[in-house]
């Protein structure tokens, strides 16, 4: 039976070899999953929900059933968000939505692997053409002339994507890139207030401080604090709200980027050097045959580092801390 090579696999696999022999070879994974994955997973599932025209509320409802480790500073986020999309796109360019296509496909010349995924969807739009979907969560800047747009093209999961859709029969001629911008603004601190509704301020010794009038002071002058509290998390969901509705191009883009014939040969070139090259070093039967990309930004990221760095034999029998070993490609488990 051929073995799956999914984009996820390449995409670890040129980032850093040894990294990829921990987590697909060992198949050794952290028993938590990082905040920014969950967000990304249950901003997912709410867009598949959305393509298949469920109200906010209830894409919601389904991303936080699917999701259910995630925190509550993550849940308004996912609230903000949400409205701010809804309102942002009422009017789509995208007709008719066949949402998350799984997919096994042989790889042409590879004895070994099978090209797997799931496609986020695949779209007809207004104008008939037929369009790759695929949805994105970043902290990076979406502005026109950011890289973040100009890496994109030569995302190897996109062009695995598209390469499995036309294999399938679909014509894909352009990638519908549905990118959101992660919130940068956090809760904050907001003044406290009396029963009035009046804020409170303090002198040195914590009493509170009037006017000459008798009116409760509302600003704080020398040797005075002026007495705060963290705002709610339903006050941050309706300021994150109101921010994301007035910021919509802030927080949401969209690109469209043509299939170039080009890209996907070379990508298919790549493809089948990965899986040739997985096979060589296989043979070596010695994880040290895994050569390490070691550098402050790759190194940071990675969860493998605490023992990698120490040049550590991980002994799969008894994982480190914090780690288990786990299925090769969850993300490809039947739901």
């Amino acid at each position: 039976m051929k073995e799956r090579l999914t984009a996820s696999m390449q995409t670890c696999f040129l980032s850093c070899m040894r990294r990829y022999y921990y987590r697909y070879e060992l198949c050794l994974q952290h028993t938590s999953e990082s905040a920014a994955l969950r967000f990304g997973s249950a901003w997912h599932k709410a867009m598949e929900c959305r393509w298949n025209r469920k109200t906010g509320e209830e894409a919601l409802a389904a991303a936080l059933a699917e999701r259910q480790n995630i925190d509550e500073l993550q849940v308004a986020m996912l609230t903000g968000m949400l409205i701010g999309y809804y309102r942002a796109y009422e009017n789509d360019p995208i007709e008719e939505m066949i949402a998350e296509q799984e997919f096994e496909l042989s790889i042409a010349h590879s004895r070994s692997f099978v090209s797997a995924g799931k496609i986020d969807g695949i779209g007809r739009l207004k104008d008939g053409h037929f369009a790759l979907i695929e949805h994105k969560t970043t902290a990076d800047s979406l502005d026109d002339n950011s890289d973040y747009w100009l890496t994109l093209r030569f995302n190897t999961q996109i062009l695995q994507y598209v390469s499995a859709a036309r294999a399938c029969g679909i014509p894909i001629e352009v990638i519908f890139y549905d990118v959101a911008h992660k919130p940068a603004i956090r809760p904050k601190d907001v003044p406290m207030l009396d029963e009035n509704g009046a804020k409170v301020v303090v002198d040195a010794n914590s009493q509170r401080v009037f006017n000459k009038n008798g009116e409760p002071r509302q600003s704080a002058g020398e040797g005075m604090t002026l007495m705060t509290r963290l705002e709610t998390m339903d006050e941050y969901t309706d300021r994150l709200t109101a921010d994301v509705c007035a910021r919509p191009t802030f927080y949401f883009a969209r690109r469209e980027v043509p299939v170039l014939d080009n890209d996907l040969e070379e990508f298919e070139m790549q493809r089948l050097a990965i899986a040739r090259h997985l096979l060589y070093l296989r043979n070596k039967s010695s994880y040290q045959a895994w050569p390490r990309n070691c550098s402050p930004r790759n190194c940071s990221a990675c969860e493998y580092k605490g023992f990698c760095l120490q040049n550590i034999m991980v002994d799969t029998a008894n994982p480190p801390a914090g780690f288990v070993i786990g299925e090769k490609n969850p993300e490809l488990a039947v739901n």
